[in-house]
């Protein structure tokens, strides 16, 4: 990022596989800065070996480098006071961006004018909502030529798309102009600045920008707001293991036919479970979103790779014995057994 920036953290795990930060570099600049993950696994220095300091094993440490590269601010046409939290679920948010005072908002905009951001934790989408705005600008950070425009087809209506880097923009077709000043600054221009207009930012694998299938899965999903989530445990006391079910609510704001909603999952939630002889933590058969060649859609982040799923919910289910509060004492003639123990302490706790 560039170091003139004036900038939030990053929300580096919220929304994976999307880092947000509220922008406020000065008049004109304020908004909503987003970002994407860049991954590195590298070889680091030897492991310490078991005789202390100047012992270490020929063995390399592995290590892990996350950087979050700034590829698009959202200029919602005033100064936002901050990025403030409307509404929180178990693992959805919705944010909101409103004029910091009357003279940082322009006099034709009226006193409730706001952009709303819908973010989902997993989700390459965030569904924004522009409530009495004429226009949104976007400015790319890293201008690039690489730019292409379409519509894809979703349940007989037309969704305008245009996809810049590993960035495409959703909006319904006939209600808004998008219009590209250079190759770095646009401008989505509302028809009816009076009422809520939608639109949808996704990011995108690499070599994956021209690819149709994969778009019309993201547009599908892209007008299906996220408006609760929740996590519920059910625990079966017998085969001592604990489904986790994540549900996330959403609603049809354009009135599609096709109404979906897409999952990030970690590998916490996909892979197979070491403590139950590595059965399937994740239950069911969610379908992956898969590009036009039956490739997965995956991210790669700083906890794992993500992969994207098109479901309403989920569950995992994972092995819980129950917690062991006491360790029962040895009898007096288990020789053996506190021989054993004395090793252990010895070995751990001893200095």
């Amino acid at each position: 990022m560039d170091d003139t920036t004036n900038a939030s953290s990053p929300m580096a795990g919220f929304p994976h596989p999307w880092a947000l930060a509220f922008s406020a570099s000065g008049p004109g600049d304020t908004g909503l800065l987003l970002m994407q993950e860049s991954v590195r696994v590298f070889e680091g220095g030897n492991l310490p070996g078991p005789g202390g300091p100047g012992t270490n094993s020929p063995e390399k440490l592995t290590q892990l480098s996350a950087d979050f590269d700034a590829c698009l601010q959202v200029l919602p046409g005033f100064l936002p006071r901050a990025l403030e939290v409307h509404r929180m679920g178990d693992y959805d948010a919705e944010l909101v961006m409103r004029a910091a005072d009357d003279s940082a908002r322009p006099a034709s905009l009226p006193a409730d004018a706001q952009l709303q951001l819908g973010v989902v934790r997993g989700s390459p989408l965030l569904h924004f909502t522009a409530f009495k705005l004429p226009r949104v600008a976007f400015k790319f950070m890293n201008g690039s030529p690489r730019i292409s425009f379409g519509t894809v087809e979703v349940g007989g209506a037309k969704i305008s798309c245009c996809v810049q880097q590993n960035t495409v923009l959703f909006f319904p077709s006939g209600t808004a102009r998008y219009q590209s000043a250079s190759t770095s600054d646009s401008t989505l221009t509302f028809d009816d600045a009076t009422a809520s207009n939608y639109f949808v930012l996704g990011t995108l694998p690499d070599n994956w920008f021209d690819d149709g299938s994969a778009l019309t899965q993201l547009a599908e999903a892209a007008f299906s707001y996220p408006t609760g989530s929740t996590v519920t445990y059910t625990y079966d006391s017998t085969g001592q293991t604990v489904d986790v079910t994540s549900t996330l609510k959403t609603a049809n704001v354009l009135g599609l036919p096709v109404n979906t909603a897409i999952h990030g999952l970690l590998p916490g939630h996909y892979l197979p479970s070491p403590m139950q002889d590595n059965t399937p933590v994740l239950q069911g058969n969610p379908t992956p979103v898969r590009s036009k060649a039956g490739k997965p859609m995956r991210f790669l982040t700083a906890r794992g790779e993500l992969r994207v799923f098109a479901a309403s919910s989920f569950t995992c289910r994972y092995a819980y014995p129950g917690i062991l509060p006491w360790v029962p004492p040895l009898d007096a003639r288990d020789q053996e057994g506190r021989a054993q123990l004395e090793k252990w302490v010895n070995a751990v706790f001893a200095p």
